[in-house]
C-alpha cells in the first residue's frame, strides 16, 4: 500500500531551495540600494557644489568649498574676510564611505579668476579649499567616493564599489565616472589643451 505525502528528505530539499532563493533575493535588493546609497550621496555632494556657485553668483562674492580628505566632510562656507549671514552647510558622509582622492588640473588659472584655488595635482589627504569667483565659476576637479578602509564588515559591504564624481569649473555640470582611467586622460586633456584618440 502507497501511502500519499511527503518524505523528510524531500522536505529539507524544498526548505534548502527556499533558502537559497530568499538568500539571492536578500543579496541582490542588498546591492540595490548600496548603490541607490551611493548615487544619492553623489547627488548631494553635486548639489551642494551647485548651491556654491548660485550663492557666488547672486551675492557678487566669493564662496568656498571645504574638502576635508581625513574627516570624510564637505562644507561649504564664505570666502575668509568675507561677512556673510548663512551658516556653513556641511555634507558629513555616512558610515561606510570615504573621499579617497581629489584630483585637480594642473592648467593655468582663468583670467579675472579671484577665488582661492587649490594646489593641482592628486590630493589624498587633507583639506582642500576649492574658491568659487564671483561669476560662480571654480577650477574643475574630480573626487572618488570609495568604500571606506576603517569601515566596519557589514558597513564596507553596504557601500559598494567607487565612483568619480567630475565637476565642470565652468559650468558645474556634474557627471558620474566609474575608471580611474577616463579621469587621468581627461585631466590630462584638461591640462594640455589637446584631446588624445587613445
Amino acid at each position: 500500500m502507497r501511502r500519499s505525502g511527503f518524505t523528510i528528505l524531500e522536505l529539507i530539499a524544498v526548505l534548502a531551495i527556499m533558502g537559497i532563493l530568499a538568500g539571492a533575493a536578500v543579496w541582490s535588493v542588498a546591492g540595490w540600494a548600496a548603490s541607490a546609497r551611493r548615487a544619492d550621496l553623489l547627488e548631494r555632494i553635486a548639489a551642494l557644489d551647485n548651491r556654491g556657485r548660485a550663492a557666488a553668483r547672486r551675492l557678487g562674492r566669493p564662496g568656498v568649498l571645504e574638502i576635508d580628505l581625513d574627516a570624510d566632510r564637505l562644507a561649504r562656507r564664505p570666502a575668509e574676510g568675507r561677512p556673510h549671514r548663512a551658516r556653513p552647510l556641511p555634507v558629513a558622509l555616512p558610515a561606510g564611505y570615504e573621499i579617497d582622492r581629489l584630483r585637480v588640473p594642473k592648467s593655468p588659472t582663468p583670467a579675472g579668476y579671484t577665488a582661492a584655488r587649490p594646489e593641482p595635482g592628486l590630493h589624498r589627504r587633507g583639506k582642500v579649499t576649492l574658491g568659487y569667483g564671483t561669476g560662480g565659476r571654480s577650477v574643475s576637479y574630480a573626487l572618488r567616493l570609495t568604500r571606506a578602509k576603517r569601515a566596519s564588515a557589514a558597513e564596507s559591504r553596504a557601500a559598494s564599489g567607487s565612483k568619480w564624481l567630475v565637476v565642470s569649473g565652468l559650468t558645474g555640470e556634474t557627471t558620474v565616472v566609474e575608471k580611474s582611467g577616463v579621469i587621468e586622460k581627461l585631466f590630462r586633456a584638461l591640462e594640455t589643451g589637446r584631446v588624445h584618440a587613445d
